[in-house]
């Protein structure tokens, strides 16, 4: 138990990461008009980057976006399931993992 005067420390890693603040936010206002049921999760950059792999297999999402540069973090995944763009001069994957998912090609004519 603690005493009324004693001073509490949040360790929050998110709390200074400016540059996570920024991505999430540029993120959020593209995913806003597009995806509705939306979640974002933050691993600090400290940690191994095996870590966003252990992540990704235990909270199993239907998409996962992530830059070009990182999708060797996540298991490998079939070509068709993987739809890029560029953002930002940077490339941008959205990987569907959901067994629903059409190709974008199907999607559009079906």
């Amino acid at each position: 138990m603690y005493d009324d005067t004693e001073l509490m420390e949040v360790a929050d890693p998110y709390l200074k990461d400016y540059s996570a603040h920024d991505a999430f936010a540029r993120a959020e206002m593209i995913a806003r008009k597009h995806v509705p049921n939306r979640r974002y999760v933050y691993v600090p950059g400290n940690l191994p980057r095996e870590v966003v792999g252990e992540v990704w297999r235990t909270i199993s999402p239907m998409e996962t976006v992530v830059t070009s540069e990182d999708q060797d973090v996540l298991p490998p995944m079939p070509f068709d399931r993987i739809r890029r763009h560029h953002s930002d001069g940077n490339t941008v994957l959205h990987m569907f993992t959901a067994k629903t998912h059409r190709p974008a090609e199907v999607a559009k004519t079906g």
